[in-house]
């Protein structure tokens, strides 16, 4: 008997929790996990979550200046905060390079739940390219990716170096980098956002950038000025949308930029920048929201900004001010370094506050109108204090029940360390109630890894989302059903399927 799992649309549920913004003191010691490395400078640059709610961390550890070098290193612990010695050596894997400077700048999860990093390493004689690589779940290295388990990008004709900012595991198991590089054929030289993919196997997929290479590059506005990626996020068709740093010929601004699927950039009419302040700007992340909204989030002249952006990168009118938040948490100095969309329309930032009698972490809260979530915390924010000293929150994760992991570095005895929090939640999960749509059928369910889905039209897109929001697969839909090849760990799914008019439909699946 084929058993047909029939729903028009999915509702939001909220899983109950204590109030939303407090410490969860069942996590770690307290509800802090302190982690030295034993180095005087441990930094945490990005987390990611795993889908058994295990916490991975990843940087650079190792002395600043003096001659030394610093190293790159990853971190797991479990999901209650303990350091995970199953992994690498006493949780931790350290990766030394050549023996120039190597750190690593971002972290993802692949859809075998692989850790996947990616950074900058010195090569050549001192000159910094990218690096990719992919650790077994036991933190040894994957030799089914480059044969090793690294990839390190070359050089070209083009640069003389290249810097890694993010990285993003694909449905279909490549690898995407973005980050920028150093573009030396012009007086001055300048920076460029940069892209480079590979396959699962580490390949260049042979559809993106150079075909030979997998990188690409592009100077923004086309002035010979410094654009740097800072972060990105890949909408449904493939496209990518970055959030970056872009020079005016005064002064650094905020930056939103769209590239096609294949790496190929969309020209100025997808390039915008956004003037807070008299100053310096910067987006160091980006939030796509589910109508592809994006919330680009960063420094503002001594304090945070969130600047709402829309599909065509105008300012989002329903978002703060004319599109932009000042982000002021009644100290002298609010720094924003991460941010992170709370299904499913929240988002979620971390940085640090400092003078005005105040150094400590922050986590805070926003809706999807630019105003703070006054349930959250005191009025839409939480403070922390690592340690009982100053800290900087470098990373946000969310585990499976909702509840939220900050990560980043305190100071400890003149030594930076490691600490993670966890905070209660009131997190919503499924999708938000959408639109009418044609109703969709999907069988078989329980389904093992093939998938149909009737009712769909040509030339829509199908996601299938996880339990935390994030898309897993996408297909492209055809007319009347859309087989779909969901190979993808046992759970609970959501399949969204939008159509050309806008029309958007979504049902509730499960994988056995």
């Amino acid at each position: 008997m084929r058993n047909v799992l029939l729903l028009p649309a999915v509702l939001l549920f909220t899983v109950a929790s204590a109030q939303p913004g407090t410490l969860d003191i069942s996590f770690g010691t307290g509800g802090e996990t302190l982690h030295s490395l034993g180095t005087p400078y441990d930094l945490i640059w990005d987390m990611a979550i795993q889908p058994d709610d295990k916490i991975v961390v990843a940087g650079s550890v190792g002395a600043i200046g003096g001659g030394a070098f610093q190293d790159a290193f990853v971190t797991r612990f479990t999901a209650d905060g303990a350091v995970d010695n199953t992994f690498g050596t006493n949780g931790t894997v350290v990766w030394t390079g050549t023996g120039g400077n190597d750190r690593i700048r971002g972290v993802d999860i692949d859809v075998d739940g692989k850790v996947v990093v990616a950074g900058e390493t010195q090569v050549n004689g001192g000159e910094t390219q990218m690096f990719i690589i992919r650790l077994l779940p036991d933190g040894t290295f994957d030799n089914t990716f480059s044969g090793d388990g690294l990839l390190t990008r070359p050089g070209s004709i083009y640069n003389d170096g290249s810097y890694a900012r993010d990285v993003k595991c694909m449905p279909d198991g490549s690898i995407l980098v973005g980050g920028y590089e150093h573009y030396n054929l012009t007086t001055p030289n300048y920076n460029a956002v940069s892209f480079w993919k590979c396959t699962t196997t580490g390949a260049a997929p042979g559809n993106f950038g150079g075909v030979a290479t997998g990188y690409t590059f592009a100077d923004l506005f086309q002035d010979d000025q410094a654009d740097v990626l800072n972060g990105m996020a890949v909408r449904a068709d493939g496209s990518i949308v970055v959030g970056t740093q872009s020079y005016d010929g005064s002064y650094q601004r905020m930056g939103y930029a769209t590239f096609n699927a294949d790496g190929s950039h969309l020209g100025n009419n997808a390039e915008v920048t956004y003037d807070f302040t008299v100053g310096n700007e910067f987006a160091y992340s980006i939030v796509l929201l589910p109508d592809e909204r994006c919330v680009l989030a960063g420094g503002v002249t001594n304090q945070a900004g969130l600047m709402g952006v829309l599909p065509t990168g105008g300012p989002d009118a329903s978002f703060g001010t004319a599109g932009k938040v000042n982000v002021q948490l009644g100290s002298s100095s609010t720094t924003l370094y991460a941010a992170l969309l709370q299904p499913w329309d929240k988002v979620l930032i971390t940085g640090a506050l400092s003078g005005g009698g105040t150094n400590a972490a922050y986590l805070a809260r926003y809706n999807s109108d630019g105003s703070p979530d006054a349930v959250f915390g005191a009025g839409g924010v939480a403070t922390y204090q690592p340690g009982g000293s100053g800290g900087d929150g470098r990373a946000i994760g969310l585990q499976s029940d909702g509840r939220i992991i900050v990560a980043g570095n305190y100071s400890n005895g003149g030594n930076f360390d490691l600490f993670l929090v966890r905070f209660n939640n009131d997190l919503a999960t499924g999708l938000p109630t959408v639109a009418p749509a044609p109703a969709l059928r999907a069988y078989p369910s329980p389904f093992t890894q093939a998938l149909t889905v009737v009712g769909t039209a040509a030339r829509g897109t199908l996601t299938l989302f996880d339990a935390m929001g994030r898309a897993v697969r996408t297909a492209p839909t055809t007319e009347g059903r859309t087989e779909v090849n969901a190979d993808v760990p046992a759970g609970v799914y959501t399949l969204q399927v939008r159509q050309r008019t806008g029309a958007v439909a979504a049902l509730r699946v499960v994988k056995e």
